[in-house]
């Protein structure tokens, strides 16, 4: 619903950063290929919203989400670059 509405910027960029957080604390609970699917899922989430919004709503936030892609690649067992070419 904040999507694409000027007044509610930082709440979108919020609730994005919570949707991969919780989607990384899901994925904790889990094993094996489960883990490994729901790691993608938050990884997708960061992914997709740099695909549509490329600013990530400006330098704080573009940060918290390097590093929340950060942890998700490390939990990932991928080499960890963070936003890097993405």
């Amino acid at each position: 619903l904040t999507q694409g509405k000027e007044a509610f910027t930082n709440e979108y960029y919020e609730s994005r950063l919570g949707i991969a957080e919780a989607r990384l604390g899901y994925a904790m609970l889990k094993t094996g290929e489960d883990k490994k699917k729901y790691l993608g899922y938050a990884k997708l989430e960061i992914l997709n919203t740099k695909k549509i919004y490329p600013e990530l709503g400006g330098p704080e936030f573009k940060a918290r989400f390097d590093a929340m892609l950060r942890k998700i690649q490390k939990a990932l067992g991928e080499r960890v670059t963070g936003l890097v070419n993405k």
